[in-house]
């Protein structure tokens, strides 16, 4: 008769209240909010990540481009430029193959930097990315010329707003 009752007992005891099943779902839903939450973190990261690497790739291409270009110029155009501005313009006098002089100007319009060469006007700035300066300054030395450049990048996702200043310096080729 004991042996039955034992036996009884354990047959009773195998399945799961119902307090330790809440208990289990508790744990459950407080694991899953954990996991959800830091997959969401590694989004958010992963955007900001991307904004400030088209940020730094548009300064990049934009200060190599205003350099080189006015490093293989013949010297500043005589009308055009404007320095010591936020919004500055930068126009060369250029020589091309086939030895005729022309003019490349760099303007700020629209929170776009533009290069005009001729009738042809390139952005220079990626999509998502606003140029809201492009100081330059002037500095001449009566033996050199340099060409200070800042540029003010910003770039927007939702709510989050990033913003980076770059500079720059170019001699001026033909001087030295």
């Amino acid at each position: 008769m004991f042996k039955r009752n034992l036996i009884k007992n354990n047959k009773l005891m195998k399945g799961f209240s119902l307090l330790e099943t809440l208990i289990y779902i508790g744990v459950l839903v407080l694991v899953l909010f954990i996991v959800i939450n830091t997959t969401l973190m590694m989004f958010d990261s992963y955007s900001n990540i991307k904004m400030s690497q088209r940020i730094n790739q548009t300064a990049s291409g934009i200060l190599e481009r205003v350099v080189v270009e006015t490093k293989w110029s013949r010297g500043l155009a005589v009308s055009g430029n404007v320095f010591n501005s936020d919004l500055g313009a930068l126009v060369l006098s250029v020589v091309d193959d086939a030895g005729n002089f022309s003019e490349k100007k760099f303007f700020l319009e629209d929170g776009n930097l533009k290069m005009m060469e001729g009738a042809d006007i390139v952005t220079l700035n990626l999509p998502g990315v606003s140029v809201d300066k492009f100081y330059l300054n002037l500095v001449d030395t009566g033996v050199s010329k340099l060409i200070k450049i800042e540029i003010d990048l910003s770039s927007q996702r939702k709510d989050v707003v990033r913003n980076e200043t770059f500079y720059n310096s170019v001699v001026m080729r033909e001087i030295y």
